[in-house]
């Protein structure tokens, strides 16, 4: 029921099969509907809607794990940037493999970077082993690893959280500037920034990437901090790029140097109307729903982070596939008030 090699033997993983897509998603969902209570009755109160919508805040408001509990291997904190509160999500081996697998293929394509060349690795990631709650190795930057590159982890886990290693991380830049050697430096954007001055003595070789988790703010642009790495680490402009992600999802979307983040075929993604969820055309601003068929052991298969945005086609860059573009990270109350719109339109009798 969930064969998903037809995905994953796509010769462009940016060019989508939406048929068997979407074929895979419907098994997938009656797989929840069936061995997930919550879903089921969350199903079953939304008639006007094959596959249900849920918001991501609703992974911080229950513990949702389909099937046997006994098959989840690692629990993964979601960031809480709506409510504030700290919620989970919760992985079994098949969920597991394939979003590594679908990320590492996503970012083989697309960032298209020298093997061998070394990830530095600025930007921690709460995941435990699950039930023992052992802290365990499985961060964001596997990502972008292949099987050959060395990743070097430059943070160190305390008694207060995970909390960066400067010294590591400026060595290791040092080292491979004076080699002349290509560096792939993974990082929260506010991270780098911290360290900026200290290492902008040491230009980057041109075949470096920086890639951002994203995390913008108006103090924190985009744009700002972009300039920046260009002036002080002499990167080439389009080996800056940065990803978007959310936990509950779990697929990774690079953007391009035109700003588009790409779609791989692992997922699909829809701009709603406020007003009635329903999709909007390209070129229209509204709410983005993100849909995978790749989470198996929790109901995160049609997912809204709060996020505004809108779709695209045919990106200058010439990736196949579309795009999104993301507006604006919605309030809370705004997010609330979609919410209760949501559950009022589609559970009226």
């Amino acid at each position: 029921m969930f064969d998903a090699e037809r995905l994953f033997s796509r010769d462009n993983v940016f060019q989508p099969d939406e048929r068997f897509f979407y074929q895979l998603l419907t098994a997938v969902h009656y797989y929840h509907c069936n061995n997930n209570r919550f879903y089921e009755e969350y199903s079953d109160l939304r008639k006007g809607m094959k596959i249900p919508l849920l918001f991501a805040d609703i992974f911080k408001e229950n513990k949702l794990i389909t099937g046997d509990e006994s098959r989840v291997i690692a629990a993964i904190n979601t960031y809480g940037r709506s409510t504030g509160v700290k919620g989970r999500v919760y992985l079994d081996d098949l969920t597991l493999k394939r979003r590594l697998a679908g990320n590492k293929r996503n970012s083989l394509e697309f960032l298209n970077f020298i093997p061998e060349t070394p990830i530095l690795d600025l930007c921690p990631f709460n995941c435990f082993q699950y039930p023992q709650e052992r802290e365990t190795r499985l961060l964001r930057a596997e990502s972008i690893r292949i099987s050959y590159n060395k990743i070097y982890h430059c943070w160190r886990m305390t008694e207060e959280g995970a909390r960066l290693d400067q010294d590591m991380a400026f060595r290791l830049i040092e080292q491979h500037s004076k080699a002349k050697n290509p560096l792939i430096i993974y990082t929260r954007p506010e991270i780098l920034s911290n360290i900026m001055d200290k290492i902008s003595s040491l230009p980057l070789e041109q075949d470096s990437f920086i890639i951002t988790t994203g995390g913008w703010s108006e103090e924190l642009t985009r744009d700002g901090f972009e300039a920046v790495c260009r002036e002080k680490l002499s990167i080439n402009p389009r080996n800056l790029v940065d990803q978007y992600y959310f936990a509950e999802n779990g697929q990774t979307f690079h953007s391009c140097e035109y700003k588009n983040f790409h779609i791989p075929v692992y997922s699909d993604v829809l701009s709603l109307s406020k007003e009635t969820f329903q999709p909007l055309p390209p070129g229209e601003i509204g709410l983005l729903n993100f849909i995978s068929p790749m989470n198996h052991s929790y109901p995160g298969i049609s997912l809204i982070p709060g996020d505004e945005g809108m779709l695209g086609k045919d990106c200058p860059c010439r990736r196949p596939g579309k795009y999104f573009r993301i507006h604006r990270r919605l309030l809370n109350e705004e997010i609330n008030r979609l919410r209760q719109k949501e559950t009022d339109l589609f559970t009226a009798v």
